[in-house]
């Protein structure tokens, strides 16, 4: 029997790839990050929209979602939003520089995919503020096991006008 979760995808819009790098860009020297938002199909994760969630004390190597500000910002998202399927899919988050996912990155990837029976999407977007490098990534279990992979990276020039 094959496992579907080894088939699944992130399908992330080119939309949205280009409007976080511009959030990491604008948040340079330090990480920012948020919630992805879209919806599932099967085990594979759609994201087609992003929250910006931002943070009272920035730093430039690290970024922590604020778990009850991040529960308030979806629920109002969530009550806008005009597309039944839309929620909560996964996370987002920057680095200053053009640096893969940390460990601790994946450590967290498993632990939110280890919380939820429902596939996640992560995306860290790199930047050192004239190239983006988008590193995506699936997350879900299987039984009692934590699947991660890491699925594609998008490089994202930016413009001399940009």
């Amino acid at each position: 029997m094959t496992d579907l979760r080894a088939e699944a995808k992130v399908d992330i819009s080119a939309d949205v790839i280009k409007a976080l790098s511009n959030a990491a860009t604008t948040a340079l020297p330090y990480e920012t990050g948020g919630l992805l938002i879209g919806w599932r199909d099967g085990e594979n994760v759609v994201v087609r929209a992003w929250i910006q969630l931002g943070t009272p004390n920035p730093r430039t190597n690290r970024f922590d979602i604020d778990a009850k500000k991040a529960t308030k910002v979806l629920k109002h998202h969530l009550r806008m939003t005009s597309n039944p399927l839309e929620g909560y899919v996964g996370a987002w988050h920057t680095h200053p520089a053009l640096a893969p996912p940390s460990g601790t990155d994946i450590e967290t990837f498993g632990a939110s995919a280890a919380a939820t029976s429902a596939p996640l999407a992560f995306v860290v977007l790199a930047t050192d503020g004239f190239a983006s490098t988008a590193h995506i990534a699936w997350a879900g279990r299987s039984g009692d096991r934590v699947m991660i992979r890491t699925q594609k990276t998008i490089t994202v020039e930016r413009t001399k006008s940009e």
